[in-house]
């Protein structure tokens, strides 16, 4: 078998497959290229423009900097921490508030040394 026999099914392989992805992804590109300045402006500016280096709009980037994923992390962290701690002050206070009553319950429920040996040994 010659080389050009192995290769020609390749070849026709590999243009069906292009022709036929061209012929499926070609309206969904189109509409994407058709969306994307829509949704550029949408966000405030077009996807392709320069920032904006106006005063106004730096003094805004000082005000607020940007938060990375790290301290995101952080913050919630911080938030579930202070949750958590508040829940157990919860469970203190519950805990406290009921532990007088039961107090003399345990105080009668331990047995008094009856000699003078187990006082020594209390």
């Amino acid at each position: 078998m010659s080389a050009t026999q192995r290769i020609f099914p390749l070849l026709i392989a590999a243009t069906v497959g292009v022709v036929s992805g061209a012929y499926v992804f070609d309206p969904l590109l189109r509409q994407y290229v058709a969306e994307r300045p829509a949704v550029a402006s949408a966000a405030g500016r077009e996807a392709d423009a320069p920032p904006v280096l106006t005063p106004e709009a730096l003094a805004k980037q000082q005000q607020a900097p940007p938060r990375t994923i790290a301290e995101e992390g952080r913050a919630e962290l911080r938030e579930l921490a202070e949750k958590l701690q508040r829940k157990s002050e919860g469970v203190k206070e519950r805990a406290q508030a009921q532990a007088p009553a039961a107090a003399p319950a345990q105080a009668a429920a331990q047995p008094q040394p009856n000699s003078a040996a187990q006082q020594k040994l209390v």
